[in-house]
C-alpha cells in the first residue's frame, strides 16, 4: 500500500477475478484517500476521499438492472468527529473513480432541500437485500467516543442512489453498534450483538433481532422489525457468515463481564 491505513475497508471489485482490490480510508496517513491495489502488480491508482474516515462501510454493487457499478461508502469517524456523509466509487470503465458528490447520511431527497443535514453514523451495518435493491444502513455510534448507539434504520434506493422515507416506527428495538448484521432469504436481515447503554452503561448485548416482509390487511407489502431475542452470548465486533444451508454462524467479538473486556471464542449458530 501506499499509505498506512487501519479500521480500513476493502474491497474486491474486479467481476474478471483479476484481483483488484478498493482500498479506502483507515486510521494513518491514508484516511482522506483511496487505493487500487492488484495482487501481482501492487498499487495500480489512487485518490482522495471528500472526508476522511475509517470505521466506516463499503457495500458492492454489480450487475444490477437500472444502476451503474459502484461501491457505497457510508458514515465512518476520523480524529475530530463522526462523519455524516455517503460518497460513491463509480466503477465504469475504463477509469473508475470517486464521485465528486457527497451526499449527507441518510438525508432524503426533501431532507436535502430543507437544508436539514446528515446523521452522523460509525460502528454501523450496511446490508444489501438484492430483491429490494436496497442497502439498509442500521444502527452506530452518532459520537466519537462511542457511548450513543443509534436504533435508526436507513435505507438506500441503489437504483435512483437516494435514501428512502421510512415510517417513524421503522427502527431497530435495542440501539447498538460495533454489532453484525448479514441477509438472509425472503429479504430479511439479521442484526445481532453489539455495544448498547444498559443503565447508563455501556455494556455487550445478548440480542438479536430481524428485519422481515409481510402482506397486511390490505396485502400491503410491510418492512418491520421483530422483537428482539436471546443469543447464548452477549458479545460485539462478532463476525457472521452464512453457511451452505442457509443458517449462520456467529463467531468470536470480545465479551464484557462486569465492565472487564475480553475476548469471546465461543460460537453459536442462528438458524431461521
Amino acid at each position: 500500500m501506499t499509505n498506512t491505513r487501519a479500521w480500513h475497508t476493502a474491497t474486491l471489485i474486479d467481476s474478471a477475478q483479476q484481483g483488484y482490490v478498493l482500498l479506502v480510508g483507515g486510521d494513518g496517513n491514508g484516511a482522506d484517500t483511496y487505493e487500487i491495489w492488484n495482487r501481482n502488480i501492487g498499487t495500480v491508482s489512487t485518490g482522495n476521499l471528500a472526508d476522511g474516515r475509517w470505521r466506516h462501510t463499503a457495500t458492492t454493487i454489480r450487475d444490477v438492472d437500472g444502476t451503474r457499478d459502484k461501491v457505497v461508502i457510508a458514515g465512518g469517524e476520523n480524529s475530530t468527529d463522526v462523519v455524516a456523509t455517503l460518497e460513491i466509487f463509480d466503477l465504469t470503465p475504463p477509469s473508475p473513480s470517486m464521485d465528486p458528490v457527497v451526499i449527507p447520511m441518510c438525508a432524503t431527497a426533501e431532507d436535502q432541500l430543507a437544508g436539514l443535514p446528515g446523521k452522523p453514523k460509525t460502528m454501523h451495518t450496511a446490508v444489501y437485500v438484492p430483491g429490494r435493491k436496497y442497502i439498509y444502513f442500521a444502527g452506530g455510534f452518532d459520537n466519537i467516543s462511542h457511548t450513543s448507539p443509534t436504533d435508526d434504520i436507513c435505507v438506500w434506493l441503489v437504483g435512483t442512489e437516494e435514501f428512502k422515507a421510512t415510517p417513524a416506527n421503522f427502527k431497530l428495538n435495542v440501539p447498538r453498534g460495533a454489532h453484525a448484521a448479514i441477509v438472509l432469504e425472503g429479504n430479511e436481515v439479521l442484526l445481532s450483538g453489539g455495544m448498547t447503554l444498559d443503565d447508563f452503561k455501556m455494556t455487550a448485548t445478548g440480542t438479536f433481532e430481524v428485519i422481515f416482509e409481510y402482506l397486511n390487511s390490505d396485502n400491503q407489502m410491510i418492512i418491520d422489525v421483530g422483537k428482539p431475542q436471546l443469543t447464548l452470548y452477549p458479545r460485539f465486533d462478532q463476525k457472521v457468515v452464512k453457511t451452505s444451508d442457509q443458517r449462520v454462524l456467529m463467531v468470536g467479538g470480545i465479551k464484557e463481564n462486569v465492565g472487564v473486556f475480553g475476548v469471546e471464542r465461543s460460537a453459536e449458530v442462528f438458524n431461521p
